[in-house]
């Protein structure tokens, strides 16, 4: 981890753009030009590489590139570190493979590559969007109010949620849809939930806050 800032470039945010629009296979139908609107101009990096850590990686940017691979134990996209709300992106010009990933509130993800997530994939929340272009996996999944678009195979064990197939089409049939292989009750199950519940609290609520503490625990 001490020699990552040797690979990271500072873009100013017409350099950042530029770069995305190089790739339209990844960014042709976003808009990327929003990512630059009203946004510091020192918000943007660029990292050059495969970034590999058995750590927790969180970015101090909103808006970020890598040219490579992404491994670690926890891919959290959170804007907390940065000091931002809502919005920003993050483009992987490869795979990434973690223990737990979160998405973020209006974050645009796009991984050109696939997404392997041993434990869990948080990606419930709103104006998020998340592109896989090969495939998707997790042994829970959870994105009950939005969606994650995947090219590839799509295989989640437990959660709830559904991913659509990533193409070009505005609008995918209910049938294309993949969902989790096990029931939301028995995922719950899985998560042993009502064993951190009091009575009277509401189900999923409780799975809200505890997808919130998990990331918090870990990051301490």
């Amino acid at each position: 981890m001490s020699d990552w800032n040797k690979n990271f470039i500072n873009p100013t945010p017409k350099e950042f753009e530029a770069e995305l629009k190089s790739r339209p296979d990844l960014a042709g139908n976003l808009a990327i030009h929003r990512l630059t609107s009203h946004v510091p101009e020192d918000d943007f990096i660029i990292y050059q590489g495969d970034l590999i850590t058995d750590g927790y990686l969180e970015f101090d940017h909103t808006n970020v590139i890598v040219m490579g691979n992404v491994k670690a134990k926890v891919v959290d996209l959170s804007n907390e570190k940065a000091g931002g709300d809502e919005g920003g992106s993050f483009f992987v010009y490869g795979d990434v493979e973690c223990d737990y990933f979160r998405n973020h509130y209006g974050k645009m993800t796009v991984i050109e590559g696939s997404l392997k997530v041993n434990k869990i994939l948080n990606n419930g929340f709103d104006d998020s969007c998340l592109y896989v272009h090969k495939d998707a996996t997790a042994e829970y999944y959870y994105c009950p109010r939005v969606w994650m678009n995947v090219k590839g195979k799509a295989q989640f064990k437990y959660g709830e949620g559904f991913s659509f197939p990533l193409t070009s089409a505005k609008i995918e049939g209910k049938k294309k849809k993949v969902e989790p292989e096990h029931s939301v009750e028995d995922s719950h199950d899985f998560l042993k939930i009502k064993n951190r519940m009091k009575k009277g609290d509401d189900i999923e609520e409780a799975i809200d806050i505890y997808m919130y503490e998990i990331f918090d625990e870990m990051n301490k």
